[in-house]
This record gives C-alpha cells, sequence and structure tokens, in this order.
C-alpha cells in the first residue's frame, strides 16, 4: 500500500481539519481490501493545546472527496476504529485501500 500526504490546500477543500492522506494498492489487483494502517503523528502531536494528541482519529473519506469536495456526500467521512498510543504517537486503524 501507497500511501501518500496531501497538499494543505487539498484538506482544506475537502472540509478536513487536519492531514489528508491518500492509500493507494501497490499490487496488480483492482479492488479494494482492508488494510492495517499505522501514523506516526509526534512531529505535530504538541501543534494544539488542549491535550491535542489524545484527541486525534482517523476517519476514511469517499476518493471523491479529492475530485468534487463540494458535493456533500463526499465529504461524509466515516470514523475509523482508532488506537491512539500517545505514549509512542501513533494512531492505528483499519482501513480501505
Amino acid at each position: 500500500v501507497e500511501v501518500s500526504v496531501q497538499p494543505k490546500e487539498k484538506a482544506e477543500a475537502a472540509g478536513v481539519d487536519g492531514v489528508l492522506l491518500t492509500l493507494a494498492r501497490s499490487d496488480s489487483a483492482s479492488k479494494a481490501a482492508p488494510v492495517d494502517l499505522s501514523v506516526d503523528y509526534k512531529d505535530f502531536a504538541g501543534a494544539y493545546g488542549g491535550d491535542y494528541a489524545s484527541r486525534l482519529h482517523l476517519v476514511e473519506y469517499p476518493a471523491c472527496v479529492l475530485t468534487t469536495p463540494e458535493r456533500a456526500s463526499c465529504r461524509t467521512g466515516t470514523p475509523l476504529k482508532t488506537d491512539n498510543d500517545t505514549e509512542h504517537t501513533t494512531l492505528t486503524a483499519r482501513a480501505t485501500a
């Protein structure tokens, strides 16, 4: 699976107040499948006050959030069951790629 960080402008256009990542399969399969995702957030754990790091979680959006963010259905995300390990500054969840 290839993980890419999208530009801040893409996240803002999508209404995402945070980091917008894309996941893409790197094998020859064309069908989406579940993947275990782990994100290290140590570089921005203290970006805001109010115990910011403990409130971080992962949300999955439809792919169209990148191409047609003006459509409300494309900006509707599904929160993923996220394990937030604040000691090791990682978020872990099962996502789709």
